[in-house]
This record gives C-alpha cells, sequence and structure tokens, in this order.
C-alpha cells in the first residue's frame, strides 16, 4: 500500500499495451500509483521501465508479484497466461484486472471466475471499449427502448491492420495457442456489446478463417505459418426470430471500419465507421437524424492525446477503483469475462464441426 491508504500501487505485467495504455492510465487516475512493469525480454522491459519513470522492472512476473507494496495486478499478456497469473495474483492477495479475453478456454475461465469468488479480491476484466462514447450511448439507448423489440443486429468491422505479412509479421497474435487472432482480439469486444442489450443468445454458428497464411518472423528472417484466425464470420439466434451476425476482417483493403446496425420494432440505430450515432423511429420524422452523445458520457481527450483508448481506459479505472473500495466487482467483471468467453469458445466449436452449437 501506498503512503496514502486511498492510492494502490500498481504492478503491470506487460511492456505492449500495458505501456502504451494502461501505464498513463494507472499514472493519471488519482486512485493509482503505478510502480512496477514487468516484460519478457529483460533489455526491452529496462528501456521502457526507464522512460517510464519506474524504478521497480521484472522479467519473471513472479517476482514483482512478491512485492508486499503491490495491491493490484494488471495482467496485460498474450491470453494463454492469464489463467497461470490470475490464480497466483489472488494466491497472492492481490486484486486483479484482466485483459480480454479472460482465457484461451471456458475451462480456464470458469476457474478464474471460481477463485475470484473465493478470494473476496476484486477481479474485473479490461473491456474497455464499453466506455467509448458512442458505444455507451448506443448500449443506452437500445436498453432504454429506442428500437423496440429487436429484430436483427449487424455487426460489421473491417480494416487491413494485418494486410501486411511483412510490416505485421509473426508474433504472439498469429499463434492459436497463445490465444492470438481476430476472434480473441476485436471479436470479444463486439460479443461483449452483444451480450449487454441481448444477453439471451441461445445458438451460434460461425466460420474462423487464416487468410494470411504465412507471417515474417523478424528474428530469423523467414515466413512462418500462422495457426490463429485473422477474420470470422458469425450468426447468432436469439430466439423468438431475432438474429444478430457479425463479420470481422482484419486483412480487407480500403476497409471502412467497424459499423453497427440495429433493427427494431420501433425503429432503427447506426453507429457509423466515424463513430457517429444515426436513428430513425417509426411514427416520428422517420428521416435518419444524427443522436448527440450525453454530456455525461463524454470523456476528456486531453487525459492522452497520444492514445485513443487511454480516455476509455482512465474511465473504466473509475469503476475498477470504486469496485476495490466498495468490495464489490462492478462491471465489466470476471462475469462478463465468461460471458463472453462462452460465446468466443461456441464460434471456435462450430467452425471446427461445421454446425450450429448451442449455447447454455
Amino acid at each position: 500500500m501506498s503512503d496514502s491508504d486511498d492510492i494502490l500501487n500498481v504492478g503491470i505485467i506487460g511492456t505492449g499495451f500495458g505501456s502504451v495504455v494502461q501505464f498513463p492510465g494507472f499514472q493519471k487516475h488519482s486512485g493509482f500509483n503505478p510502480i512496477a512493469i514487468c516484460g519478457r525480454h529483460s533489455s526491452k522491459t529496462k528501456k521502457i521501465a526507464k522512460n517510464l519513470g519506474i524504478d521497480n522492472h521484472f522479467t519473471d512476473w513472479r517476482k514483482l508479484m512478491a512485492m508486499d507494496e503491490i495491491d493490484v495486478i494488471s495482467i496485460v499478456t498474450p491470453p494463454n497466461l492469464h489463467h497461470q497469473m490470475t490464480m497466483a495474483a489472488f494466491d497472492a492477495g492481490k486484486h486483479v484486472l484482466c485483459e480480454k479475453p479472460l482465457s484461451t478456454s471456458m475451462e480456464h475461465a470458469q476457474e478464474m471466475k471460481a477463485r475470484a469468488d473465493e478470494s473476496g479480491l476484486i477481479a474485473m476484466i479490461d473491456l474497455v471499449f464499453r466506455y467509448i462514447p458512442s458505444r455507451a450511448y448506443l448500449v443506452e439507448l437500445i436498453n432504454n427502448g429506442y428500437v423496440g423489440d429487436i429484430y436483427q443486429m449487424d455487426i460489421t468491422v473491417r480494416n487491413s491492420s494485418r494486410l501486411n505479412p511483412r510490416t505485421r509479421g509473426y508474433n504472439w497474435w498469429s499463434s492459436q495457442k497463445q490465444g492470438g487472432g481476430v476472434l480473441n482480439a476485436l471479436g470479444s469486444h463486439y460479443i461483449d456489446f452483444m451480450l449487454q442489450v441481448l444477453p439471451n443468445i441461445q445458438r451460434v454458428s460461425g466460420q474462423t478463417a487464416i487468410q494470411i497464411p504465412k507471417r515474417l518472423n523478424k528474428m530469423t528472417g523467414r515466413m512462418k505459418k500462422v495457426t490463429s484466425d485473422d477474420s470470422f464470420v458469425s450468426i447468432f439466434d436469439l430466439g423468438q426470430n431475432c438474429l444478430a451476425t457479425m463479420n470481422i476482417s482484419t486483412t480487407t483493403p480500403f476497409g471502412s471500419g467497424p459499423r453497427v446496425e440495429v433493427f427494431g420494432s420501433e425503429g432503427t440505430l447506426i453507429m457509423l465507421e466515424d463513430q457517429t450515432l444515426i436513428g430513425a423511429k417509426l411514427g416520428e420524422d422517420e428521416n435518419f437524424s444524427k443522436l448527440p452523445i450525453p454530456e455525461s458520457l463524454k470523456l476528456n481527450l486531453e487525459i492522452d492525446p497520444n492514445h485513443l483508448l487511454v480516455p476509455p481506459f482512465v474511465r473504466l479505472l473509475d469503476e475498477f477503483y470504486k469496485s476495490i473500495k466498495t468490495g464489490r466487482s462492478l462491471h465489466p467483471n470476471f462475469d462478463d469475462g465468461l460471458a463472453t468467453q462462452e460465446i468466443i469458445d461456441a464460434i471456435r466449436e462450430s467452425s471446427r464441426l461445421k454446425k450450429w452449437i448451442v449455447v447454455d
């Protein structure tokens, strides 16, 4: 614990997203003080720690967790490491913020959730897209009945972020075993969105694809086989003749970005590629109009101009801090992570078996 009981010391495991989004987010939040970081490569981790002004840097995450003064562990590693690190953090008496997805299997995710419940410690998951203003307002509008009963939802994300196999070479993101791939990385966020407004998914049909089969291994200079998906398509059966689709690809030249369309008995909502929200209601003007974001959902973008995800991450930390102070894990917590994991696993199983998968 820091000198002030109101400020919680944080250890971050991971030097990618952990250093460019989470460290500045924790640093700019009044309730947290990031004091340690851990990475796989000694020289790289030491350099990052120096740039961030952190004295405590490790390549062994167990040594970071052994620091008595740390109250919170933030796990920002490939998903295959989440289970082991989370269980160890609870054993060490630390609160946990875990990157999404929760793990690489439903079995491990369930074990993590059970251990969190047993420990009495706070366990939250970094579903940071919840706090992007356009998404937050879209959820609010849907749940307040803007479109009425939902008939159909279509989610499309198309970009070229992983189109070039040389500039976007082989790393853990290319490995299914390590939990890489677009279904885990981006699909988890949009599945979480769907569950916020349509929690009763009954069946899932999906297909994953590897459209760039090899990527440059910059360590060897050779092309290496990719085992994780870079694209996927899924259909969701929500009962009562309600369907939803999700089509996400990171290999589409000139892709226009994310778009969400929600159609219901009373109207339509669309989140355009530029994050603008438009809507139209039956019996009213019946023309699409722009829906301004409420002030309560807007973010202070001046918190960090270098990365667009720092401001929503700080908003998530508000909930994390409140959770620790009240002793109750607020959303997004491991329940949300578990629900998302179930759908991810169902899509993978459907792709493997070529059939609909019933969701419990």
